[in-house]
């Protein structure tokens, strides 16, 4: 027999048409002996011999399979904090437009003065940066909220600021690859914007609240490229001393979105949710469970294949949620629960009807070492909980936000209490 140059016959298994090549390429040893009667055919043996090196090592490339894709899995990115006397800096949204490009926003305490400032950070691909942004010139506090890019110089982000006379405002900036800058949002008596969603960079939609008269409302407005507009929203409760409040928005196209949050009136929370159809907005009925219920976060791949999330508590237990919404109705998921007292969604990314990613928090007792941020993924069959790795900190640990580009690729912000009295901003990555 010929040598096969180390080669493992496993991967030498080849079709009927390759095995009968080398059969005529490679013959038996005993015609091989009976060729050598004269110098001519003694050359052919060697010949042949070299024909079958070459065809054995050109099979084994060819049927040696292919190197098997490693399981994404997620890993602590370093995230910078503000110096000077922050004792506080926590990141509350983060959108990206590519695996390379990213944006983060949320808010900054400080230690002596106790005032929020908007804080902001840019993820390359590589690492997480400090951004300078401003914040509205007459606020003594400033809270960034949630952040959506359609491009790497194209963002939107939402928040609210108050100042020294006590009054909330709604606030909105824009980034343009160089430098935020602040936009205008009508003014409404106590406004939050809590999320924004964009389809492109002239077309995005921020959801939230205000106070209307003696009950606080749903709160929509719309960017159109050259200001913020509100829309009409209704509400589930409109009694004296009512809250309804929307967390969360996602836009598939400019005529469709779904907004999420609760609502409450006197007693627990309830789940709340609308949809956006191009013209209007109406409430939708997603199903309730439990006792104190509320979306915090919703996404959507198509106007009707959204997911959205949140929790809610039963016999004094904090339990994760998640509902989908295919077009007519609103569907409860079983969801993990792997801490034993409280566990939230605060966040959710999907790419596709049957892939999206679920960030949180959750914990085995009251704010202590034990609780650990909080992932799970959806596969068009069931949510499976997925291990998050935890710095080295004394609790509070929290995924606020995550934001994916692909079924394997997620870029995830938070915060956790480093030590006593220290909370800092956290980034993890899922790939």
């Amino acid at each position: 027999m010929f040598p096969t140059m180390g080669i493992s016959s496993t991967y030498l298994i080849a079709s009927s048409k390759e095995a009968e090549l080398g059969s005529r390429t490679c013959p038996p040893a005993g015609l091989r002996a009976a060729a050598s009667h004269t110098r001519l055919v003694e050359r052919r043996p060697m010949m042949r011999a070299a024909k079958c090196l070459a065809l054995l090592f050109l099979l084994a490339v060819t049927l040696t399979p292919p190197a098997a894709s490693a399981t994404p899995s997620w890993s602590v990115k370093t995230t910078p904090n503000p110096s000077g006397n922050t004792y506080r800096s926590l990141l509350k949204g983060i959108s990206c437009s590519e695996a390379s490009a990213c944006l983060a926003v949320g808010y900054t305490i400080n230690e002596t003065t106790f005032l929020y400032k908007a804080l902001a950070e840019s993820w390359n691909g590589t690492q997480w940066k400090l951004q300078t942004i401003p914040s509205p010139a007459e606020s003594e506090n400033s809270y960034l909220k949630s952040v959506a890019c359609t491009a790497s110089n194209a963002c939107e982000a939402v928040g609210f600021y108050t100042h020294e006379k006590g009054i909330v405002q709604a606030f909105a900036e824009h980034w343009n690859g160089t430098e935020w800058k602040l936009q205008a949002i009508p003014s409404l008596k106590s406004s939050q914007l809590h999320s924004v969603s964009c389809t492109s960079s002239t077309s995005c939609t921020a959801v939230g609240s205000y106070l209307k008269e003696k009950f606080t409302a749903t709160l929509v407005e719309v960017w159109n490229g050259t200001e913020w507009k509100q829309q009409t929203a209704p509400n589930a409760a409109e009694k004296e001393n009512n809250t309804n409040i929307l967390y969360g928005v996602a836009c598939p196209s400019s005529t469709s979105c779904v907004a999420v949050g609760y609502y409450a009136a006197g007693g627990f929370r309830q789940p709340l949710a609308e949809k956006w159809n191009g013209t209007e907005w109406t409430k939708l009925a997603p199903k309730l469970v439990g006792e104190s219920v509320r979306f915090r976060s919703v996404s959507c791949t198509a106007s009707n294949a959204c997911t959205g999330v949140g929790d809610y508590w039963e016999a004094d237990q904090e339990f994760t949620l998640a509902e989908q919404w295919n077009g007519t109705e609103w569907k409860v998921q079983k969801t993990p629960n792997p801490g034993g007292k409280e566990n939230r969604f605060w966040g959710v990314s999907c790419t596709s009807a049957t892939a999206c990613i679920a960030t949180g928090g959750a914990e085995e007792e009251d704010w202590n070492e034990t609780e650990h941020t909080l992932a799970e993924s959806w596969n068009g069959v069931e949510w499976l909980a997925q291990e998050t790795p935890n710095p080295t900190g004394i609790g509070g640990y929290t995924l606020a936000a995550v934001s994916c580009v692909s079924s394997t690729h997620c870029e995830a912000v938070g915060y956790y209490m480093k030590s006593l009295g220290l909370v800092v901003t956290l980034g993890e990555n899922y790939s």
